[in-house]
This record gives structure tokens, C-alpha cells and sequence, in this order.
């Protein structure tokens, strides 16, 4: 049995390196992908080009707008002295924010009287929109916050502001988004690249006749199956090993847990990726067929594990329907090994449901080709 197995890897491996574009697209891609989401994928919004209304030219409200620029999230580029001028930025997409003060705002904050700052947004793009918004708000609370506490400390002598508020950030202290970013990514490259080279590989081999021609050899089922997945699962490790690599070097991403669970739970996300590699073998007669069917699988594991949108932001259905993605688990398991530094013990609840998943598929994938095979 293990001359048969080793005989069947062997012929595996050796049909993968034969093949330049095959293992170009092994090395080479994982890198160039990871380069490519950790510079254009970036969830950080700051640089904010940012136009100013100053009808107020107070201390006040230079004041204000320090704290905008100072934030770092916002960059004055424009000072302009209408309203009508800002529909023309924004239309021109040169500014993602206007800020308008008040001609009274210096006299109405000496008072302590409530005023307003309007900003106004470019709406186009939900996403920044919402950030932006969000930004402006906290810095025009806080601003609001600090006049209120010196006027209260001004009135009463000797009085001190009750509250200081503080903030502790765990795991991601300077919250970079691509300490999340790299993590996530090795998991969607993995099993992307998995479905694809397995699927693949088995249909050409059924368009070329070899697989028959196994067949009548003494090799069994499980051989087979066995001598098609291990190579695949060894060039898995060699994809993580070079995404962790690039990324830890490249990006200056931690790893704070053990690498031995990393490695060990990657073994069950693989076998799942393999399994459904192998489910669209079976139901695919071309390699380009396999190639379309593969993306059928492969757009519901981006969108569904939490790679991209929150799980908790997702219709009830949805979320329901993310249990029986193998990328959700190991998501979690993956950015807690990584930021984190969790072991088997906090990733039992993944653990279980990933290996329930890899069992599940790869035993349908197994029977799906067994039966595919007797046709």
C-alpha cells in the first residue's frame, strides 16, 4: 500500500512541477496577491482631503480646526469663502469633506451657548462616508467636551474634570488594518488556489484518459484519493509558509501564538478546500468548466467567512448560513493565532466545527468520486 501511495504522490508532484505555469502560480501568487491586498486593501481612512468655511476667524475656531488636522485623519487643502463653492469640489472629487463654522461660533462657545459646525459629506462612497462622518463627530464632541470642562473649571475654583477618559486597544494597539488583513488573506488564497489546482488536476487527468487508465491498475479508491490530496496539502504548507513569511517580514505583522496550532488546524481548513476541489471534479467534464464551477465555491467562502463584511452585519439568514463555511472557522482560529496568541484550548468551538465541516465534505467528495469513477 505505501509503495502504491508514495507511487501515486510521486506522479502528483511531479505532474505539478512539469507544469511552469502551475508552479508559477503556486509561488508567485500568493506573494504578488498578498502585496497587492496589503497596499490596495487597506480599511484605514485617513488623509482626508478636507475644504474649510471660516466665517468665525476666531481663536476658537482655529483652534477647531487643529484638532481636525492634528487628528491625522484630515488634510485642510482647501479654504474657500462660499457655500457654492463647495458642490464644485465635491463634484470634482478633489475633497471628501467640507467643514462650515459659523460667524457667530466664538462668541456662542465664550457663552456657552450651543452652536453648530456643519460637515458636509461626499455621500458617493458609503463606506468612507460613514468613516468620515464618524471621525468628524468624535473630534467635534471631543472639542465640544474641553470648552464645557474649562468653562465648569474656570466658574469654580480649584475644580477638577471628574472623568478622564482613556482607551486600552488589545491585541492591535496602533489598530493597523493589515495586522487583520494578512491573516484573512492566507485563508482566502489557500483555499482558492486548493479548489482550483485539485479540481483541475483531476479533470485533466479525465480528459487525457490517465485516470482510467489507474484504474485498472491494483491502486484502490483510497489510494488515490490519498496520493491526489497530500501533495496538494504540502503545497498548502508552502503557501502558508510564504504568506507568513512575507507578511511578518514584508508587513511587520506579529505572530503571537504557536505556529504547531497554526499548522495542525490548517491540516483540517485544507481538507475541506481539497474535499470541494474534488466535489467540482466530479461534476465538471472540462477544465474550463472546472475553472467556472470552482468560483461558484470559492465567492461564497470571501463573502461569507467575515474576510470582508462583518457576520454580525449580515441578514439572520445569512449568518445562519455561514455555519457551513469552512473560511469562518478558520478565520477565527487563524487571526487568533496571529494577534491573539490563543491556542487549541480558546479555538475548541472552531476547531469542532471545522473538522465536522472537512469530514462532511471530503466524505461526500470521496463518494461523489468513487461513484464518478464506476460511470
Amino acid at each position: 500500500m505505501l509503495r502504491r501511495l508514495y507511487s501515486m504522490m510521486h506522479k502528483e508532484l511531479r505532474q505539478v512541477f512539469r507544469n511552469k505555469l502551475t508552479l508559477r502560480m503556486v509561488i508567485f501568487m500568493p506573494i504578488i496577491q498578498l502585496i497587492l491586498f496589503g497596499y490596495v486593501a487597506i480599511l484605514d481612512v485617513d488623509n482626508i482631503p478636507t475644504a474649510v468655511i471660516d466665517y468665525s476667524k476666531s481663536p476658537q475656531s482655529r483652534r477647531l480646526l487643529g484638532d481636525f488636522e492634528n487628528s491625522g485623519y484630515f488634510r485642510l487643502t482647501h479654504y474657500i469663502d462660499s457655500k457654492r463653492e463647495i458642490d464644485g469640489l465635491l463634484d470634482c472629487g478633489e475633497v471628501d469633506l467640507a467643514i462650515v463654522i459659523p460667524e457667530d461660533f466664538a462668541v456662542r462657545v465664550a457663552n456657552g451657548e450651543p452652536t453648530e459646525v456643519l460637515g458636509v459629506i461626499d455621500g458617493s462612497d458609503s463606506n468612507t462616508a460613514i468613516t468620515v462622518g464618524n471621525y468628524f463627530v468624535g473630534i467635534a464632541t471631543r472639542f465640544a467636551i474641553n470648552v464645557a470642562a474649562r468653562a465648569v473649571a474656570d466658574s469654580i475654583e480649584g475644580i477638577t474634570v471628574p472623568l478622564e477618559e482613556r482607551t486600552r486597544v488589545f491585541f492591535n494597539p496602533t489598530m493597523e488594518s493589515i495586522y487583520y488583513l494578512v491573516p484573512g488573506i492566507i485563508a482566502v488564497l489557500l483555499i482558492m488556489l486548493l479548489i482550483l489546482l485539485s479540481a483541475i488536476s483531476i479533470v485533466r487527468e479525465r480528459e487525457q484518459g490517465t485516470l482510467e487508465q489507474l484504474m485498472v491498475t491494483p491502486i484502490r479508491i483510497t489510494e488515490m484519493v490519498m496520493g491526489k490530496t497530500i501533495p496538494f496539502m504540502l503545497i498548502g504548507y508552502v503557501i502558508v509558509c510564504l504568506i507568513t513569511v512575507v507578511g511578518t517580514l514584508w508587513f511587520g505583522v506579529p505572530i503571537r501564538g504557536n505556529l504547531g496550532v497554526l499548522m495542525a488546524l490548517s491540516g483540517l481548513y485544507m481538507l475541506s478546500a481539497l474535499g470541494l476541489g474534488m466535489l467540482v471534479s466530479s461534476l465538471a467534464h472540462t477544465q474550463q468548466q472546472a475553472m467556472m464551477l470552482a468560483m461558484f465555491f470559492i465567492i461564497p467562502q470571501i463573502l461569507l467567512s467575515g474576510f470582508i463584511f462583518p457576520i454580525e452585519s449580515m441578514p439572520e439568514v445569512l449568518q445562519w448560513l455561514t455555519l457551513v463555511i469552512p473560511a469562518r472557522y478558520f478565520l477565527i482560529i487563524i487571526r487568533g493565532v496571529f494577534l491573539k496568541g490563543v491556542g487549541f484550548a480558546e479555538l475548541i468551538p472552531e476547531t469542532l466545527g471545522l473538522a465536522v465541516l472537512a469530514a462532511a465534505i471530503f466524505g461526500l467528495a470521496i463518494f461523489r468520486f468513487s461513484r464518478r469513477l464506476e460511470l
